[in-house]
């Protein structure tokens, strides 16, 4: 599975997600960024990760921890 994929499936419990995009070089190094746009009770999110960095996560088995702390983080910081 992608990684934009696998961020998404992993937002879309709490979150709509309205777009994810991935910005910067065809190949896969620190300069390329993934964005997500998401919304939950009205309220829109966006953010920014370096590519690499989700990639690394994911090789790690620790993407899908590392992004579900970070819903509960924005949900938390919502107010």
């Amino acid at each position: 599975m992608e990684i934009v994929d696998k961020i998404k499936e992993i937002f879309e419990p709490t979150f709509e997600v309205l777009k994810v995009t991935r910005s910067g070089p065809d190949s896969l190094n620190a300069e390329a960024y993934i964005t997500i746009d998401a919304k939950h009770e009205g309220k829109s999110h966006k953010r920014v990760f370096r590519e690499a960095e989700l990639v690394q996560l994911n090789a790690e088995a620790k993407l899908t921890e590392t992004i579900r702390a970070l819903c509960a983080v924005m949900l938390t910081s919502e107010d």
